[in-house]
């Protein structure tokens, strides 16, 4: 059985300057002006909520509602029966979206599939620290294959068919799309290199702050470039998922090269969720603070 073994290896952005920086205050929230609580799995109301703001604490109604004082400043604290604790910024608008969990879809999960590296995530569950989001901010990411994957027909083929896994996923919300050049904006290229024998392919990501702005997929050889599986588990790397804890998730750390290329229904839910948060948000759901750094680049590779 052939295996791959699949890491998501980052460019990191470092800097002189990289003390967190503040968030950006939101306009105070009016008297008779709600704040409205909601899943961000189906967009459900969340009742019974316990919400702290600038020291005050309420409660959701049974629609979600809670009913602010007049004038309220400061972050926002939301413990939830079956939610990730939120930690934010007042919200620009007046909805804020909670992160749900289940029997079937714990918190280890999505702190694994979302929060620890993926070189770290194996058959058992990594010890490593927790790292911040990574993922696309922009519409669209351009898929490059290099003139040899571009013209071998089955190449090409099994990277049509996993960007259009990726977008399925994705809700059109980020649109991966298969080019034989690149345009301005964010392009992963992808090669064949003998040298990437340690894994089946590998996925260099480079990132400003926890941005990813490009990278570049590496295939170890031709069979993997033709695997629709192998594609579509990099480029979920591109898009800012780590390695699953369950064996059956395409975005586990190996798997048959002949395996099918599906998302499983909590690595949808995943996807779905991810795009409703910013980069840099931490472990469980905290987006108060982003760490900001100059642009100065270094490079980190990670193999399995």
């Amino acid at each position: 059985m052939v295996r791959v073994f699949a890491a998501a290896a980052a460019v990191l952005v470092t800097g002189v300057a990289c003390a967190p920086s503040s968030h950006e205050r939101s306009p105070l929230l009016q008297a008779g002006i709600p704040l409205l609580l909601v899943s961000g799995e189906d967009e459900q109301p969340v009742p019974g909520a316990s919400v702290v703001i600038g020291g005050r604490r309420y409660f959701s109604g049974a629609d979600g509602r809670v009913d602010l004082d007049p004038i309220l400043d400061g972050d926002v604290d939301v413990a939830a029966t079956n939610f990730l604790v939120r930690e934010t910024a007042l919200p620009s608008g007046r909805t804020l979206t909670l992160w749900p969990t289940s029997p079937g879809y714990p918190e280890d999960y999505i702190r694994h599939l979302l929060y620890k590296d993926a070189a770290g995530t194996r058959a058992e569950p990594s010890l490593s620290v927790d790292a911040p989001l990574r993922r696309v901010m922009a519409a669209v990411v351009q898929v490059v294959p290099d003139s040899g994957l571009w013209d071998d027909a089955p190449a090409r083929t099994a990277h049509e068919r996993a960007i259009g896994v990726l977008n399925e996923a994705t809700g059109g919300h980020v649109r991966f799309e298969l080019r034989r050049s690149a345009a301005s904006g964010v392009v992963f290229r992808a090669s064949v290199d003998g040298a990437a024998t340690a894994a089946g392919a590998l996925t260099y990501r480079d990132l400003l702050r926890n941005e990813i702005t490009s990278g570049r997929i590496v295939y170890a050889n031709l069979a993997a470039a033709r695997s629709e599986r192998f594609v579509a588990h990099e480029l979920g790397h591109a898009l800012g998922l780590q390695h699953s804890i369950r064996p059956r998730d395409l975005m586990y750390f190996s798997a048959p090269q002949a395996a099918a290329a599906s998302f499983s229904e909590q690595e949808r839910l995943s996807i779905r969720l991810l795009l409703q948060r910013r980069a840099g948000n931490r472990y469980p759901d905290n987006d108060r603070t982003v760490s900001g750094t100059a642009d100065l680049r270094s490079t980190s590779v990670v193999a399995d």
